[in-house]
């Protein structure tokens, strides 16, 4: 029964004692990938039959939890939606807040930034505004879906007669975005696959540029280490390498790379320097990377 209500919310990871390895994805539970869209389509029929059917199927210990769950859902919703013109503005105001506070660089100062911390998992727990922003946006937006067909199924579930809810007049369009909402996650299931990031598209620049320009960058550089030059007389040229450790920031799942990248002079050209990456390594624990890194420079 553990297993299944983890499902049921997306919790995902293994649980060691201290939730270090346990979080939330969703995007990939049960709730919204089969019990929310079942719900809407129970939204679409009457209920008078299924209610008796579940009635005379269900034990009643089973039917009071769900009429409890329902009654929380009821009142949550009659105050969101009775308040959703305010809940709107403060989420907008929060979202615009967040997005000055990152791309001016203040949340990287002292004030509000705090530094990465190195789970016993190999994890790096870290601050990233993005993410933030995203998060607040989603949230918006299961106001809009998900969580408003929970709140009409609740209402024409425990058949309340309550006047405070002027929203309620609006189900179509909320209905409509849901719909809209709907087909995108079945052409989704249908055209897309998901295949682990491999960063091949990774390019040398991008992991150096990370040195000059800190706050709009996709990695952080975590470590690095400059090889000495060395003459490479097949080509008159000067060849030495660079060696990087940098973190993802835009994974919700850590992810730290070590990067191998081989700077070239070339003489024949007034000494113009190439880089060019000569190997990747990918691991989701720090400590493998780092031996990695340590291996190399050795």
């Amino acid at each position: 029964m553990k297993e299944e209500i983890k499902k049921l919310i997306g919790i995902e990871g293994i649980e060691d004692g201290y939730g270090n390895n346990l979080s939330i994805n969703y995007k990939d539970s049960w709730l919204h990938k089969i019990v929310i869209p079942f719900t809407f389509l129970l939204c679409l029929i009457d209920l008078s039959l299924l209610k008796e059917m579940v009635l005379n199927i269900f034990p009643e210990i089973f039917i009071k939890g769900l009429y409890f769950v329902l009654i929380l859902i009821f009142n949550l919703g009659e105050f969101v939606y009775s308040n959703f013109t305010c809940i709107t503005f403060v989420l907008l105001l929060l979202a615009f807040l967040i997005a000055f506070l990152g791309y001016s660089g203040i949340f990287y100062k002292d004030i509000f930034y705090k530094h990465d911390i190195v789970l016993r998992n190999g994890k790096v727990k870290s601050w990233n505004f993005i993410s933030a922003w995203k998060r607040l946006v989603y949230i918006f937006w299961l106001l809009l879906t998900d969580f408003y067909i929970l709140y009409y199924f609740s209402i024409i579930s425990v058949n309340s007669n309550s006047s405070t809810i002027s929203l309620l007049q609006y189900n179509k369009i909320f209905f409509f975005i849901y719909c809209i909402n709907l087909f995108i996650f079945f052409l989704e299931k249908i055209f897309t696959i998901t295949i682990p990031e491999r960063y091949g598209d990774l390019k040398a620049d991008e992991v150096i540029a990370c040195e000059r320009y800190f706050y709009f960058n996709r990695y952080s550089i975590l470590l690095k280490h400059s090889g000495e030059e060395h003459e490479d007389e097949s080509y008159n040229n000067k060849t030495s390498y660079i060696y990087y450790i940098i973190k993802d920031n835009y994974v919700d799942i850590s992810k730290f790379l070590f990067v191998k990248i081989k700077r070239i002079k070339i003489k024949a050209d007034n000494e113009k320097i190439n880089h060019i990456i000569s190997e990747v390594y990918i691991s989701e624990n720090l400590d493998e990377v780092k031996y990695k890194f340590e291996e190399s420079i050795k």
